[in-house]
């Protein structure tokens, strides 16, 4: 087996379509779609063993300019962690993962990443350690009429919108905001959430959102102005939530409730100089 090591190969079709190929059978993840439609830019870089052009493992670098707290971050998150089943159990991924440390860890200002608990032991060999998000509750306040209308990215007008935005948008949270993140949320919204779009020409704003039960879930809103998010859902197409779930942390809202977040994923952090709050949340749609 003659392994042969390759990054950010991005414009060569035909490692470009393995590695999608990979990520598909590995997390069920469409990437020729978001590389046909534009989106996939120099901020997402692959790094790879091939085997004979077939890529066989892979770790993704996510270039991000965060602000935390008021401070503004140079960072990278690691994603798309995934090995070929035939090609396992040979260390590939902690190679590769020593090689995107090599090119950052000394250019940035930490390195963060969503790792499957079965992997959490691998990750920590690169001192990187676990921390703990939250969610956060509050109230339904009171409907006074809707100004939102849904969205539909298969009408050319609407899709424009939706780039515009999320190009021209700023962080609506106190505590972490994410800038120049448009290949990110398209990502997310242009399959998985496209439902769930609803856009008001007044507030030139967009909000991700979606009812599930007596929650309202706010995954994202999106403007290029800073908004009173209470006075926004106050205008959305609400039919029985009872109280609002944010998946970021919302600024100048009466959280009425924190929970820890508890799923299959965790955050791991190599912090050289962030100065970590005791609660937070990272935006849902900042995950690479």
């Amino acid at each position: 087996m003659n392994l042969k090591f390759i990054k950010n190969y991005k414009d060569n079709d035909v490692l470009r379509k393995s590695f999608a190929e990979l990520a598909k059978n590995t997390f069920g993840i469409d990437f020729e779609t978001w590389h046909h439609n534009g989106y996939w830019n120099d901020r997402y870089i692959c790094y790879s063993y091939v085997d004979m052009n077939r890529v066989v493992s892979n770790v993704s670098v996510n270039k991000m300019h965060l602000t935390w707290e008021g401070k503004t971050y140079k960072a990278i998150q690691i994603g798309t962690v995934m090995t070929d089943a035939e090609y396992r159990k040979q260390g590939l991924a902690y190679k590769l993962l020593e090689k995107v440390m090599h090119d950052f860890e000394d250019k940035v200002d930490f390195i963060y990443l969503f790792g499957n608990d079965s992997a959490l032991n691998l990750y920590k060999k690169f001192d990187m350690h676990e921390f703990k998000e939250h969610s956060y509750f509050s109230k339904m306040p009171s409907l006074n009429g809707i100004k939102f209308r849904k969205l539909d990215l298969d009408i050319d007008t609407d899709l424009e919108t939706m780039r515009s935005l999320t190009l021209k948008r700023v962080s609506q949270s106190d505590s972490i905001g994410v800038q120049s993140d448009s290949h990110l949320v398209m990502f997310y919204c242009y399959k998985t959430y496209a439902d769930c779009l609803y856009f008001c020409e007044e507030l030139n704003a967009i909000v991700v959102m979606e009812e599930r039960n007596d929650t309202l879930h706010i995954y994202d809103v999106i403007s290029e102005n800073l908004l009173e998010i209470e006075e926004v859902i106050k205008s959305l197409p609400i039919k029985k939530a009872t109280k609002v779930e944010y998946h970021f942390k919302p600024r100048d809202i009466d959280v009425i409730e924190k929970e820890l977040i508890i799923e299959d994923q965790t955050l791991l952090i190599k912090n050289k100089s962030l100065e970590l709050k005791e609660s937070f949340r990272f935006p849902a749609f900042s995950h690479a």
